[in-house]
């Protein structure tokens, strides 16, 4: 319909430093927003794990050192909805230890 349209992200996961094992991205969206598609992208695997969650694996299993991930995400979002904006957090994180937590 005319009251829907697409928004999209393109997301970079760049490993400064040793191996990152079991990376993944997980981006958090308003209720006027709705997971739309993920561009392919070799490495990249995404799922929407809740209604307002979408989980992705990137570079699985290793991203290694210097190396650089990305990938687009697309959501369209609806005029029907009665929210002034809409809201997207993205969060990066591995299961190896982060040396600065918020980069």
């Amino acid at each position: 319909s005319t009251n829907n349209r697409e928004l999209s992200f393109e997301v970079v996961v760049r490993n400064r430093k040793e191996n990152a094992y079991n990376t993944q991205v997980t981006a958090t969206f308003s209720s006027n927003l709705y997971y739309s598609s993920v561009s392919f992208t070799d490495g990249v695997k995404c799922t929407a794990t809740q209604i307002d969650t979408i989980t992705c694996q990137v570079g699985y299993p290793v991203i290694k050192e210097g190396e650089e991930m990305k990938f687009q995400i697309t959501f369209d979002y609806s005029f029907d909805q009665l929210l002034s904006q809409a809201d997207v957090k993205f969060e990066a994180k591995s299961d190896s230890t982060e040396e600065t937590p918020a980069d």
